[in-house]
């Protein structure tokens, strides 16, 4: 029975050590990533990307309206 106690115990230690290793790498790395990131920079291909579909969203909407008038 000891030994559970022990192993559980020791699991519980281990599992905190852990998170709070993690907490402290997860904060570290996100103050860097913070000021280098520059979405406008990095996406910029994403903002055409959305006007191409809007437009043919749009384009395809209309189209639906004038075949629900005609049909």
């Amino acid at each position: 029975m000891a030994k559970k106690k022990k192993r559980s115990n020791a699991r519980k230690r281990h599992q905190t050590q852990l998170a709070k290793n993690r907490k402290k790498t997860i904060s570290a790395a996100e103050k860097k990533q913070a000021a280098e990131v520059s979405f406008k920079e990095e996406y910029h291909y994403v903002f055409g990307d959305l006007k191409r579909m809007g437009v043919l969203a749009a384009a395809m909407f209309a189209l639906m309206i004038i075949l629900a008038y005609v049909l």
